[in-house]
């Protein structure tokens, strides 16, 4: 049997695969190797330590619980974090006193958003124009592709994204920026295509 030190050699996705399994060593290792980021991830959303505990024990609680469902996360920071959020924001909307939230983390999930994510929201519904769009992602970097998904999928503002991939913020936008004017541009090109097939002249 693989003595428990040797545990801490592994990488975090094969910690989570043994977790998956099982293993609750490995979840123990996890935890104490994230748990200051996510104490300090935490707590930049909302400056209350304790609460920021309870969040973290119940969040490796959850994945302890239902270890056999969660999935073969391909980044393991990555699912953390977003999970951490997540429930974070939830248990805040459990709390009757929520007057101490960071004004600036409110600040930026107010900030105007690109014409984009409008343009996603207002046509969700619209199969063809999803269709379009997941042609279009294909179009940009991975790096790029990582950002989108954060930013849209999992609702992180460019602050939090920027802790998380240990980049500038300066450069989450420029990404963001730049990867919205290939989307645009190639789901309207697309469209404009659709659109002469449809109506020939």
């Amino acid at each position: 049997m693989v003595h428990k030190h040797k545990f801490k050699k592994l990488n975090d996705r094969q910690l989570w695969n043994r977790i998956r399994n099982g293993d609750k060593d490995c979840l123990s290792i996890l935890f104490n190797r994230f748990y200051s980021r996510l104490f300090s991830f935490g707590y930049k959303i909302i400056p209350r330590g304790e609460f920021i505990e309870d969040c973290i024990q119940e969040l490796f609680l959850t994945i302890w619980e239902y270890r056999r469902n969660v999935s073969d996360a391909q980044s393991v920071s990555s699912y953390l974090y977003v999970s951490m959020r997540r429930l974070v924001l939830y248990n805040l909307r459990k709390v009757k006193n929520n007057k101490t939230r960071n004004s600036l983390y409110m600040e930026e999930l107010i900030e105007e958003t690109p014409n984009i994510e409008t343009c996603i929201i207002l046509k969700e519904y619209d199969i063809e124009f999803r269709r379009e769009l997941h042609d279009a992602m294909h179009n940009l970097t991975n790096r790029q592709k990582e950002i989108i998904r954060l930013k849209y999928s999992e609702g992180l503002s460019n602050s939090e994204i920027a802790r998380l991939l240990e980049i500038k913020r300066q450069s989450v936008y420029n990404h963001v920026s730049e990867a919205i004017k290939l989307l645009k541009t190639f789901v309207s090109e697309t469209s404009s295509t659709t659109y002469r097939e449809i109506h020939p002249k």
